[in-house]
């Protein structure tokens, strides 16, 4: 399972990375001034990067069956795989995003906190002020990269273990009653 957990992440979180330098660049365009900046585009674009990422779970979890376990595979396994290949996929996701943060996306973060303070509540302006406060750390840049990712790997890997799952049970009560 190692080997399909490092190869599949692998692949997923390089489609990551490459989207989210992808929509960054995107972002920046050809404008050095950050309140220029193309934020939906640049979100688009990352979001489909993540989906077609984490489609490697699907995949994955299927060679899995396929190759090593025979043909059918329980809810657990197929889960764990899909979990742990989110966290590789997401932990390269979160180192790329850093490295990009460190090196000039923080602009662009900025000029995102200042929209959020100037469309913001008064009464809601010191939470969203703490909240930005701790992105700029480097705990909460990485906690706040992983919340971007993560839970669609788990949604993932919750889906494709539930199929796989599925339709291993179909098969079962198929071949039992024939």
């Amino acid at each position: 399972m190692r080997k399909f957990v490092l190869v599949y992440g692998s692949i997923s979180g390089a489609i990551v990375a490459l989207m989210l330098i992808i929509s960054f660049v995107f972002i920046i365009g050809n404008s050095t001034d950050p309140a220029d900046h193309d934020m939906t585009g640049g979100m688009i674009i990352g979001f489909t990067g993540q989906f077609l990422a984490l489609s490697f779970i699907f995949i994955a979890t299927h060679s899995y069956k396929k190759n090593v376990l025979g043909g059918r595979i329980k809810f657990w396994p197929a889960f764990k795989i899909g979990l742990l290949i989110s966290l590789v996929a997401s932990t390269i996701y979160v180192i790329t995003w850093v490295i990009l943060y460190k090196t000039g996306s923080s602009a662009v973060m900025e000029v995102m906190a200042q929209q959020e303070l100037a469309a913001a509540k008064p009464e809601d302006v010191p939470s969203i002020e703490a909240r930005w406060a701790f992105y700029r750390t480097y705990p909460g840049l990485i906690l706040w990269t992983y919340v971007e990712i993560l839970p669609t790997g788990i949604l993932f890997s919750l889906i494709s273990a539930l199929i796989f799952w599925l339709t291993g049970r179909k098969k079962k009560e198929n071949t039992a009653t024939v």
